[in-house]
């Protein structure tokens, strides 16, 4: 019986831990851990949305079909 993977968000700050965001991910390619939830670069690159707009996308598009967050 296959064990169901979670869905993990990753939330980070892009200029100071995209490093160890990258370090995550290269560890789940090799092992299949988990199954990643978290926002793409750019996949939210409308530069005229507030960031009350953004984190609201995030929450409905992204957080809201994971099963972990991961800080």
């Amino acid at each position: 019986m296959l064990e169901a993977k979670h869905k993990v968000f990753i939330s980070y700050h892009h200029g100071n831990d995209q490093y160890y965001k990258d370090f995550i991910l290269q560890i789940n390619r090799l092992y299949g851990l988990f199954i990643d939830a978290s926002v793409g670069e750019g996949e939210i690159a409308d530069d005229n949305l507030d960031d009350q707009t953004i984190r609201q996308k995030i929450r409905d598009e992204y957080l809201r079909d994971s099963s972990v967050t991961l800080l």
